[in-house]
């Protein structure tokens, strides 16, 4: 049985897929092991692709992302790979979630530009 997520490490990167229409159940056990994996490897740069519309996240869901990976992970940037026709406004709100908090994030739908933006490319 699939659990929802995988974890992926480079050498310069963490790279995190998560499956949208598990998240209910899978986002705290992604998170955690994100950040796990994040103090085990000293990185600080994620390349995060979204399986599925990124609308199958609530607003709670996106606050409790940013808020954890904030507080648990400092000076953590995250590269968001998601598809062309997600919520402008969801991906707004992610990032003021985020820097409020400290979290440099930002969405590319082009997998080479989010590399480039993490400078990890």
């Amino acid at each position: 049985m699939s659990k929802g997520h995988s974890l992926e490490v480079h050498a310069e990167f963490i790279s995190v897929s998560l499956k949208l229409d598990m998240v209910s159940g899978v986002l705290p056990d992604c998170l955690r092991e994100l950040a796990s994996a994040c103090a085990e490897y000293s990185c600080r740069h994620i390349l995060g692709h979204v399986d599925g519309p990124l609308g199958a996240l609530t607003v709670a869901d996106v606050f409790e992302m940013a808020t954890y990976l904030a507080t648990t992970v400092p000076a953590l940037q995250v590269a968001l790979l998601v598809g062309e026709d997600d919520s402008e406004e969801l991906r707004e709100f992610f990032q003021l979630a985020a820097s409020n908090r400290g979290l440099a994030i930002d969405f590319f739908t082009d997998r080479a530009k989010a590399l480039r933006w993490l400078g990890v490319a």
